[in-house]
C-alpha cells in the first residue's frame, strides 16, 4: 500500500518506489514496526539539486504520515 500510494503521487521525476524492509525488536514499540522504502527520482537532462528533490520529496513523505498515521524515525 505504501508503494501504491507514493506511486499514485505520481511526484515529479518520479522513477520508482521499492520496499526495503521491516523492523520489529529494540527501539521499536511493540504496537508499530519500522518500514523501509527507497524512492528514486532523476531528471533525464540533468543532476537534481538537494533543495529540488525535497521540493518534491516532503511532500510525498507528508502523505504518507497522513494516510498511514506514519512517523519519521
Amino acid at each position: 500500500e505504501l508503494i501504491r500510494a507514493v506511486s499514485g503521487q505520481q511526484p515529479r521525476h518520479f522513477v520508482k518506489a521499492e520496499f526495503v524492509g521491516t523492523y520489529k525488536g529494540e527501539g521499536i514499540p511493540d504496537d508499530k514496526r519500522s518500514v523501509t522504502i527507497r524512492i528514486e527520482y532523476r531528471a533525464d537532462d540533468r543532476t537534481l539539486r538537494d533543495e529540488e528533490v525535497d521540493e518534491i520529496h516532503w511532500p510525498v513523505v507528508e502523505t504518507l504520515k497522513q494516510k498511514f498515521d506514519a512517523e519519521i524515525r
